[in-house]
């Protein structure tokens, strides 16, 4: 594979990991990017679409 192609990918994902990083909130405060926390709150997410749907 290309090497340029990969430089690419590897930045295009480190910049959506600081965006996230950006944005990351609990309870509408801001907060340090974890992923387990992300995911938790995903999965709370879910959980509540799939009450109300």
């Amino acid at each position: 594979m290309n090497e340029l192609d990969q430089i690419r990918k590897k930045e295009i994902k480190t910049k959506r990991l600081h965006d996230a990083q950006l944005i990351a909130t609990i309870h509408g405060q801001r907060c340090f990017y974890y992923r387990s926390h992300f995911d938790d709150r995903r999965k709370e997410a879910q959980d509540e679409i799939m009450q109300n749907g």
